[in-house]
């Protein structure tokens, strides 16, 4: 695959995350602390989406810096059908149930996945890898669930 078609893949699923962490973001709106927690990790989704956009048009303008990279278009639509599937979703979830769906997200689908691109191989994508593949939102919602569960 071409890197600016998997970077623009990579955009949609960024853009889709910062949507569904608004999403729970409204959802607790009356849960002071909740509503801060998917708040914070809405913003860091933006910033991940803005240094996609960024490498992107790098990548769009230099085109001879870049490799194709390996990866399968199945797992790129894996992670929007879920992403999708949970933004439309209309039933309303607990906090317990939504930190279950974030934790699959982050774990499973996304930085599960995403580590697995060889943007790492090149120098031009370093930080773009590090901030879809360190941004700790599996410890932070880890630490989040044990956080509310000790208040319960």
């Amino acid at each position: 695959m071409e890197i600016v078609d998997a970077l623009s893949k990579i955009e949609k699923i960024e853009k889709k995350a910062s949507e569904l962490y608004g999403r729970y973001y409204s959802q607790f709106s009356q849960d002071q602390e909740a509503a801060y927690f998917f708040y914070r990790i809405q913003i860091e989704e933006r910033g991940h989406l803005s240094l996609t956009r960024y490498v992107k048009r790098l990548a769009t303008r230099n085109p001879e810096l870049f490799e194709s990279i390996d990866c399968a278009e199945m797992d790129f639509k894996k992670i929007l059908v879920f992403l999708n599937a949970e933004i439309s979703r209309v039933r309303r979830r607990t906090l317990e149930e939504t930190l279950d769906k974030a934790e699959k997200f982050e774990v499973t689908l996304s930085e599960g996945y995403l580590t697995l691109l060889p943007l790492r191989n090149n120098p031009m994508l370093i930080d773009l890898y590090r901030a879809l593949t360190d941004s700790g939102h599996i410890k932070k919602i880890t630490a989040f669930r044990i956080k509310r569960m000790k208040e319960c």
